[in-house]
């Protein structure tokens, strides 16, 4: 299946952010001021990089609410790992996998469901903004 296992590390995202300033914006910006801003921006985003994580409270809830679905669907959850980043994207495409076998088990989809309303909830409190 196409994109299972694809994950977004924050890290990922930091350098996306810092690459689309430095490649989409700074060129465009001809006043000093505003060029250094964003200069300052681009350093910022890479130095947070390495420094964050996912919210924890969010991960630890989404691996668990995963593992009960799959168990409940008489399915095996993945291994917990040490690091969280690592057991959560192992435990979305265990979801995605369980997902596209076939018309998924309504503890999956409950958990989809689940899933995709908490990410929304995150979105509409601007926590993405």
């Amino acid at each position: 299946m196409a994109g299972v296992g694809v994950h977004n590390s924050l890290e990922r995202l930091f350098d996306g952010l810092a690459a689309s300033l430095r490649e989409a914006v700074l060129p465009h910006l001809t006043d000093p001021y505003a060029r250094s801003q964003v200069g300052a921006a681009i350093e910022i985003l890479a130095n947070l990089a390495t420094r964050v994580e996912w919210r924890r409270d969010l991960v630890e809830g989404l691996v668990e609410l995963v593992g009960e679905a799959l168990a409940a669907a008489g399915l095996e959850p993945p291994a917990v790992s040490p690091d969280l980043a690592e057991t959560h994207r192992r435990f979305l495409v265990a979801l995605a996998q369980a997902a596209a076998n076939g018309d998924p088990d309504e503890p999956i989809k409950q958990a989809l469901l689940a899933h995709l309303e908490g990410e929304l909830r995150l979105l509409r409190t601007g926590m993405y903004r």
